[in-house]
């Protein structure tokens, strides 16, 4: 969403998650952060990931990570971990760790895209809350068989 630039440093958000790249002959090393302070950037938002699944659910987090882009040889790798924060929907309250992976296929060209494949791998919990089972039927029933005995009995005896 933006770039900025001090010394041989530039800041690149994107998707609101902050990267800082240091210049290198031929590859580009970078450390991504959440919070835009890390790098000197202060009175801006945190950084986050959006995770979406189908409707409303989706896994809301911060990552942190190292990314290196070799020109040279049109290649590249990313390594994060993603601090799962909350959710919606069927995830509200969710919490985790993500771990994501990637290597990267570059081209010469810079407007073309960078290709890759990420791959995710973690676990996150979702606390939801469980009702109470219901006693009422059981309760009924009893009663039911009480007053049948009852009844019973009073029918019986003389």
């Amino acid at each position: 969403r933006g770039c900025f630039e001090t010394d041989k440093i530039i800041f690149l958000t994107s998707n609101s998650i902050w990267f800082a790249f240091s210049h290198i002959t031929f590859s580009l090393n970078s450390r991504i952060e959440a919070d835009p302070a890390t790098f000197g950037l202060n009175d801006l938002p945190l950084g986050n990931i959006t995770i979406f699944g189908q409707g409303a659910d989706k896994l809301f987090g911060i990552t942190r990570g190292t990314a290196t882009l070799d020109f040279q040889n049109f290649v590249g790798t990313v390594s994060n971990t993603i601090s799962i924060t909350g959710g919606s929907g069927t995830f509200e309250g969710a919490i985790g760790t993500l771990i994501l992976s990637e290597n990267l296929t570059l081209n010469p060209d810079p407007t073309a895209p960078i290709r890759g494949l990420p791959l995710i791998s973690g676990s996150f919990q979702t606390f939801q809350t469980v009702s109470e089972p219901r006693n009422t039927t059981a309760i009924f029933s009893i009663g039911l068989i009480g007053v049948g005995f009852l009844l019973r009995r009073h029918r019986t005896s003389p």
